[in-house]
């Protein structure tokens, strides 16, 4: 891709546009996709994408993508909200650092639909994926108090768990309790999305149970996600594709 390549910023829109299959089919060949496998603490997130970039490198075999946590560069003790949010839209700009290049972002996160999509330059990605990684709460319980770090008290995996049953009605419909992502940093753009209803096609986000699955097998349909979603950019079909929301 150009470095030079303009982009122009979408108007917000109440729902997902429905274009013609030739306009969306139009130079869709440069574009690239934000892929986040979201979902709350302990549901296998992480283990996934590190599969993927090690022992499970050829289930994504071709495709030309960075791979990155949300939590790299470690997390305040005082993290909350607005840290997330602020947090997340410096991995937009990376996104778009890596469009640039000609390169997909493959991104594990505890990273909401609804932030992604009101980041500040989301509207400016090529495309966006997201899916979510789930497990039972009892298994997430078990997860996190493995991890054996002081941190992960009770209480706190407790917030984890309330977290990922927010995300499950999340997930599934845009209008459920958006108050618990509203109103932390300014900057967002809330707008883009608030009007929408459960099944508009742009928020579609398939869930991915990885309760009493080994690592392999849940790779093994991440991976399958990830495919379908590439050729779907190329045949420009993605559904949060920039100028289809």
């Amino acid at each position: 891709l150009s470095g030079s390549r303009s982009r122009e910023s979408t108007l917000p829109g109440p729902a997902c546009r429905n274009l013609t299959r030739a306009h969306a089919r139009a130079a869709v060949h440069d574009r690239q996709v934000l892929f986040v496998l979201g979902g709350s603490s302990g549901a296998g997130k992480s283990a996934i994408r590190r599969f993927l970039l090690g022992e499970g490198a050829a289930l994504v075999a071709g495709l030309r993508l960075r791979s990155h946590d949300f939590d790299e560069d470690g997390v305040p003790p005082d993290a909350d909200s607005s840290w997330r949010q602020q947090t997340g839209a410096a991995w937009v700009q990376r996104a778009l650092e890596y469009e640039r290049l000609g390169e997909d972002l493959l991104l594990s996160a505890n990273w909401p639909l609804g932030e992604i999509l009101a980041s500040p330059g989301a509207d400016l990605l090529d495309g966006v994926a997201v899916c979510l990684v789930d497990c039972a709460d009892p298994e997430r319980v078990e997860r996190l108090r493995a991890r054996d770090h002081a941190s992960y008290t009770d209480e706190r995996i407790w917030d984890f768990v309330v977290f990922a049953a927010w995300q499950r009605l999340h997930h599934a419909n845009p209008q459920w309790m958006p108050e618990v992502i509203l109103d932390h940093w300014p900057e967002m753009v809330w707008q883009r999305w608030r009007s929408w209803l459960p099944g508009d096609p742009c928020w579609s986000v398939p869930v991915f149970d990885t309760s009493g699955e080994p690592v392999e097998a849940s790779a093994s349909r991440v991976a399958a996600w990830i495919r379908e979603q590439s050729k779907a950019r190329d045949r420009g079909e993605l559904a949060l594709r920039r100028g289809n929301w």
